[in-house]
């Protein structure tokens, strides 16, 4: 009898296990174990479970590659490719944001859609709004800042960039940038 209760566990964990890895949003996922034993007079018997229907519940989840390490000359931009995913079962919109400081402070801190994710702003156009983002897909950005002038060389700044989901707002994902202000180039060879 104990091999029957782990047998029947077993198929009980297989078809939960499979199922999850799909399920969407309000997705009805019905679920019913079956084991076969041998009784004591070696005749093999059958029995199931109760069906048992389940609806998926979303799932907010947001992922952001790694930050940017990058030098910078005095007064330059600072041109930082970012991505991040929805790795919710749901589309889900997400608000990005920005917090930088260290040994300066950055300006103009802007981003600007990066559909092919090359790195390179599609147009001059920034986001204003929050993004929507299929689940599993990826929106690839660029965040654009401007150093100052006054920054000294060797300092360095830390540009924190966060992705919230609007509808889970305790969902978030952050990605860190490093830029260091290298020397100024005054454009004269020598």
């Amino acid at each position: 009898m104990k091999s029957c209760i782990v047998l029947a566990s077993a198929l009980l964990l297989a078809a939960a296990t499979s199922t999850y890895a799909d399920s969407r949003v309000n997705m009805q996922i019905d679920n019913t174990a079956t084991a076969s034993f041998v009784d004591s007079k070696s005749v093999v018997r059958t029995t199931s479970s109760n069906t048992v229907t389940a609806a998926g519940d979303q799932v907010a989840s947001v992922a952001m590659a790694a930050g940017v390490l990058k030098t910078v000359a005095k007064g330059g931009s600072a041109m930082l490719a970012h991505s991040l995913t929805n790795t919710g079962n749901r589309v889900d919109t997400f608000k990005l944001s920005e917090v930088n400081g260290g040994g300066f402070a950055m300006s103009g801190v802007s981003f600007y859609s990066d559909t092919n994710g090359y790195g390179i702003p599609d147009n001059a156009v920034p986001i204003t709004a929050a993004v929507d983002v299929a689940p599993g897909a990826t929106f690839y950005f660029v965040a654009l800042a401007t150093l100052p002038r006054t920054a000294a060389t060797g300092s360095v700044n830390t540009l924190v960039l966060t992705a919230t989901s609007v509808r889970t707002d305790t969902v978030s994902a952050i990605s860190t940038d490093k830029i260091t202000v290298g020397a100024v180039l005054d454009g004269s060879v020598r």
